[in-house]
C-alpha cells in the first residue's frame, strides 16, 4: 500500500504511512509497514500495538489494528491534528 497524501489546513502536503497490525498463520501479532518493507513479530496484541505507537511516533500515520477474527479494533491517525477512534 502507497503512503497516502493529504493536505494540512495550510496547504503543505503531508505524506502518511500506515502501520498495521494483524495476526499472522502462526498466531502471532505482526506489524508492517509497507513503505519501509517491515515486518515485526510480537506475542501479544497490546506489545504490537504499543510498537506500532512507538514505529509511527510524531511523523503523520494511520494506525489500523485488526482482531484474530479480522474485525477492526482500531483505526487511528497519529501525528496530525485530527485523530478519530472506531
Amino acid at each position: 500500500m502507497p503512503a497516502v497524501s493529504s493536505r494540512s489546513a495550510s496547504g503543505v502536503r503531508i505524506i502518511e504511512i500506515t502501520v498495521r497490525v494483524e495476526m499472522n498463520r502462526r498466531g502471532a501479532w505482526e506489524l508492517t509497514v509497507p513503505d519501509d518493507h517491515t515486518r515485526i513479530v510480537c506475542a501479544t496484541l497490546a506489545d504490537a500495538t504499543r510498537r506500532a505507537r512507538s514505529i509511527a511516533g510524531t511523523r503523520p500515520s494511520e494506525l489500523i489494528v485488526h482482531d484474530a477474527y479480522h474485525r477492526l479494533v482500531e483505526h487511528e491517525r497519529l501525528g496530525i491534528a485530527c485523530t478519530y477512534h472506531v
